[in-house]
């Protein structure tokens, strides 16, 4: 994850605690150890009974694979693929079989063997297509899971406020339990509504960006691996490439002036 979403994650987390302390409160009255395991314990529950944890293993994966993605590489990869395309000018593509060795993004490695080992244009399409949509297939399943956590965190929340109430309810003759329930019932809500806010739903988001960027490298890539088959000029494919990442002087132009 960027340094500047943990940032903001940390920041926003002082900011409440600070909220707290400049309304008045003390931390130790948002501690309860019940709150706690009825909001946890309950989202993790539910998300046990909706998934297999070989499937939560998968999206675990996939979230960890798509966060270490960095729009960055983009350039790079543009890069090497000019490289890969001069050589196939001028030494043929068969000489791509060693040059591949040296390309540290595996989409492109497995585009560039597909096209040394003699496939055809639409064969090439094929294969590198079917994996890019396996992949936006399980991110988007692991997006799921992530905001079926956001929807359960406030939900179980509810509950602990209901279990508070309900003690509240039994013990109204009894001060110190009166005061027990109340904390249950009110915290519970405030643990479920910051999770479900703070953390999960912004991660959901976060996911879905990422995924999308992820997605268009992938394109890239893949144009630039028929573009090099294809014997096309590396000039022209550079500027077929950097379109994918760079707004055209127009567009950039309109934007500015809108």
């Amino acid at each position: 994850m960027e340094l500047t979403s943990v940032i903001s994650l940390f920041a926003g987390l002082t900011l409440i605690i600070s909220g707290i302390f400049w309304g008045g409160g003390q931390i130790q009255a948002f501690v309860a150890l019940s709150s706690i395991a009825i909001t946890l314990g309950g989202t993790a529950a539910a998300t046990f009974v909706s998934y297999a944890p070989k499937e939560i293993s998968v999206f675990i994966k996939t979230i960890r694979r798509v966060f270490q993605f960095r729009a960055s590489d983009m350039d790079d990869t543009v890069q090497a693929v000019l490289s890969l395309s001069s050589i196939a000018r001028k030494e043929g593509l068969v000489a791509l079989e060693e040059a591949a060795k040296y390309v540290d993004d595996r989409f492109l490695r497995k585009g560039i063997l597909l096209v040394v080992d003699g496939a055809e244009p639409e064969q090439v399409l094929t294969a590198m297509q079917a994996e890019i949509n396996y992949e936006k297939s399980l991110t988007e399943k692991a997006t799921v899971f992530i905001e079926s956590l956001a929807s359960c965190a406030p939900a179980f929340g509810m509950l602990g406020t209901l279990v508070g109430v309900i003690t509240m309810l039994r013990n109204i003759s009894d001060p110190v339990s009166l005061c027990a329930g109340l904390a249950t019932a009110l915290i519970s809500t405030f643990y479920g509504v910051l999770l479900a806010h703070l953390f999960f739903y912004p991660l959901a988001a976060k996911l879905k960006n990422k995924s999308a960027d992820k997605e268009l490298f992938k394109k890239l890539v893949l144009e630039g691996v028929l573009s090099v088959q294809a014997g096309e000029n590396p000039r022209m494919i550079e500027e077929k490439l950097f379109s994918f990442i760079r707004p055209a002087p127009e567009l950039g132009k309109a934007a500015i002036d809108d």
